[in-house]
C-alpha cells in the first residue's frame, strides 16, 4: 500500500494472506518460525529439528552461549540493520521487500492517523495516511500477542509487537514497536514476535558497491566467482555469481 512515505506498507503480515490475519512468529533475524507450518496460534505447537526450546537462546542462530556473545550481530560488527540474508521478508518474498527499520515505523507514526478497530473479529489499528493524495489509503495491523519460550501470550492485554530491522548491537538489543503505545522500544532478540514487510519504491539504488575481483585475465572456458557487497536503503547486501568467457564465429 503505497501512504505516501518512503517505502510502500504490505496490507498483511509475514505468514498471512489477510490483513486481520496474525501471520507467522520469528524471532529477530531469524528467516523462519521455530515451529511448523499451521503451528502459529497453537499453544502445542510441533517444534523443528533443534528448535524444541521454543523462543529461547537454545534455538537461536547467532549465539552459541545463551546469548552472551553473538557470532554475526556483534558489539564488534557495527551493524545497524539486518541482512538481506537474514530478513525474512526478503527471503519470502524476495523483490524488494524487507523488515521496515525503526525509522520507518517512526514515519508511520508521524506521518499517519492511527484508530482503534476490529476487523472481521480482530482487533488492531487501521493505520490511514495524512500526506495529501493518499488519504484514502490505509493499511490495519492486528493486535495478536507474541510467543516467549514454548508459551503464546494472546489475551487482550497483550499490545501488538512488530519487530524493526533496527538493532543497537553495542546493547546486544532490538528496536521493536508497541502498536497500543504508538513507540518504539529495545528488546533482547528472541522472542517471537510479528513482521509487517515494507517494499522500496522502484527508483531505490544500491550504493557503495564493492566487487571482489576488479581485474582478472580469463581464458576462454574458465570460470570466475565473484561477490559484490553493497547497501540498498540502509540494509547491506552481498551477491554472487559467476562469470564465464566465451568466443563465437559471429
Amino acid at each position: 500500500m503505497d501512504l505516501g512515505l518512503s517505502v510502500k506498507w504490505a496490507t498483511f503480515n509475514l505468514g498471512a494472506f489477510q490483513p486481520e490475519m496474525t501471520g507467522d512468529y520469528y524471532a529477530w533475524g531469524e528467516v523462519e518460525p521455530y515451529y511448523a507450518a499451521g503451528y502459529a496460534q497453537s499453544t502445542t505447537p510441533i517444534w523443528k529439528e533443534g528448535k524444541d526450546a521454543g523462543y529461547n537462546w537454545a534455538s537461536y542462530f547467532d549465539t552459541d552461549d545463551t546469548g552472551q556473545s553473538f557470532k554475526k550481530y556483534s558489539a564488534e560488527s557495527g551493524r545497524k540493520v539486518l541482512d538481506i540474508a537474514d530478513d525474512a521478508a526478503n527471503q519470502a518474498w524476495g523483490g524488494k521487500w524487507r523488515i521496515p527499520t525503526s525509522a520507518e515505523f517512526q514515519e508511520l507514526v508521524d506521518n499517519c492517523s492511527w484508530s482503534y478497530e476490529e476487523l472481521n473479529g480482530v482487533t488492531g489499528f487501521r493505520i490511514t495516511s495524512k500526506e495529501e493524495g493518499y488519504e484514502n489509503n490505509s493499511i490495519f495491523m492486528p493486535i495478536a500477542g507474541y510467543r516467549s519460550g514454548k508459551a503464546l501470550y494472546d489475551d487482550e492485554d497483550n499490545e501488538g509487537y512488530y519487530w524493526t530491522s533496527s538493532i543497537d548491537v553495542a546493547a546486544s538489543s532490538v528496536s521493536v514497536m508497541c502498536l497500543t503505545d504508538m513507540e518504539m522500544f529495545n528488546i533482547g532478540r528472541i522472542y517471537g514476535f510479528l513482521y509487517r514487510p515494507v517494499e522500496m519504491y522502484d527508483d531505490s539504488e544500491i550504493q557503495g558497491l564493492i566487487i571482489s575481483e576488479t581485474k582478472y585475465e580469463l581464458g576462454i572456458g574458465n570460470t570466475l566467482a565473484l561477490t559484490v557487497q553493497g547497501d540498498l536503503d540502509g540494509h547491506a547486501i552481498s551477491l554472487s555469481g559467476t562469470a564465464v568467457w566465451s568466443s563465437s564465429d559471429d
